[in-house]
């Protein structure tokens, strides 16, 4: 057989058709060993409860000076507002980690108290964004922090 046979046009589009369905074939399967963990496993629902949260927030805005968070010598202090506090029903504070859903820590709040102090030994060292949950006096209000 001769190269020019070989090298027949032909030839050279059906081997480079097969060459494209090999590395299409090696992406497909690339993409579905790739595991790419979801923020939350319950999205649709917290979906669904978004416009909550919204007028969480927004019934939050009035105290937003009064959520504090600071991190000093491997503490972490938060405040909360005292009016909150006051008239606390339930609440909860959560330490969300971008980077590892393991490293996510969730406290409940206690009435009447107005600050919080966490160790290195609760809360790993590593980015969060500190979301506040509070129910007082018949209202919800959210309100988040990033963890300097």
């Amino acid at each position: 057989m001769t190269t020019s046979k070989i090298l027949h046009a032909g030839n050279v589009l059906l081997a480079g058709f097969g060459a494209m369905l090999i590395m299409m074939s090696v992406l497909v399967y690339l993409s579905v060993k790739q595991d790419i963990p979801m923020v939350n496993k319950n999205y649709y629902e917290q979906e669904l409860k978004y416009q909550n949260k919204l007028d969480a927030m927004q019934n939050a805005t009035a105290y937003k000076a009064d959520f504090q968070v600071q991190r000093s010598n491997g503490i972490i202090e938060l405040s909360i507002p005292a009016v909150l506090a006051q008239q606390l029903d339930e609440g909860t504070i959560h330490f969300y980690s971008p980077s590892s859903p393991e490293r996510d820590r969730s406290f409940n709040l206690v009435k009447s108290k107005v600050q919080y102090a966490f160790t290195g030994q609760q809360v790993p060292p590593g980015m969060y964004r500190v979301k506040i949950s509070i129910s007082a006096g018949g209202q919800e209000y959210f309100h988040e922090l990033k963890l300097p």
